[in-house]
């Protein structure tokens, strides 16, 4: 068994592969490449967020930009864990604006985007 694996930062040159050399004892090879890692190793790429919580944030960003709302959640994070590097009452960027995106997603009339546009012309 082998694989190759990146890292989920952006402008993050490493790269992991791994190659396990005895099914039995799980005996592996781990090469590392790339370079410098150009971020916070204890910080984590993705802090999932799952249900009423996700819901209370997708209402937020109906009226505010996924940026906007992380600036705000990670200036309420308390300083101790914010040096720590535990940052879970602050999805990054890129959740909030997945979570935006599902919620508008979920309320479409239609599940094709074009069928979905033309109902809510129809609508008016």
């Amino acid at each position: 068994f082998s694989c190759k694996a990146y890292c989920r930062f952006k402008d993050c040159p490493v790269t992991v592969t791994v190659e396990v050399k005895d099914e039995k004892t799980l005996k592996a090879d781990v090469l590392f490449q790339g370079g410098e890692v150009c971020h916070n190793t204890k910080e984590i790429k993705t802090r999932p967020v799952r249900g009423h919580s996700r819901d209370e944030i997708a209402e937020q960003l109906e009226t505010k930009m996924p940026r906007s709302l992380y600036l705000d959640s990670l200036n309420k994070v308390p300083e101790k864990a914010f040096q720590a590097g535990c940052w879970d009452e602050a999805p990054s960027k890129e959740v909030l604006k997945n979570i935006a995106w599902s919620h508008r997603k979920k309320d479409r009339p239609h599940l094709n985007e074009m069928g979905s546009l033309q109902i809510l012309i129809d609508r008016q």
